[in-house]
């Protein structure tokens, strides 16, 4: 299933989150393990804005949400790992840019989910 759609600035070109599909189970997951288990199953992919010649950033790793991309068209901003990641958009070299919070970091009082592309605001030269 494509998920989390992104088209460049100039319009020619479509960022995408391919996972695992859901099928009819789409109210949710019975137990941790299971949501973990799909979220792996969640990555980068980049095509034509028709959606033809889709193919995956490999290097973007897996479990990858949210793809923004720069506005010269040449990398898309991710989040994976509790990280935002920036990528090349054809070569596919990433690297990580900002640990948004640590792994073992007490979350008490977190509740919901985020949408990091109402949030950051991408300044670029």
């Amino acid at each position: 299933m494509a998920i989390d759609p992104s088209f460049s600035p100039d319009g020619s070109r479509l960022a995408f989150v391919a996972a695992k599909d859901l099928g009819d189970d789409v109210w949710g997951f019975n137990k941790p393990e299971e949501l973990a288990d799909w979220v792996a199953t969640r990555t980068l992919w980049v095509g034509n804005a028709d959606g033809s010649g889709a193919q995956p950033l490999t290097g973007a790793g897996a479990g990858v949400y949210q793809p923004i991309w720069s506005q010269d068209c040449s990398h898309i901003l991710y989040v994976r790992d509790n990280a935002l990641w920036i990528i090349d958009a054809n070569d596919g070299e990433a690297e990580k840019v900002l640990e948004l919070y640590s792994q073992g970091e007490d979350l008490f009082g977190f509740y919901g989910f985020t949408s990091y592309r109402d949030v950051w605001a991408w300044y670029q030269e």
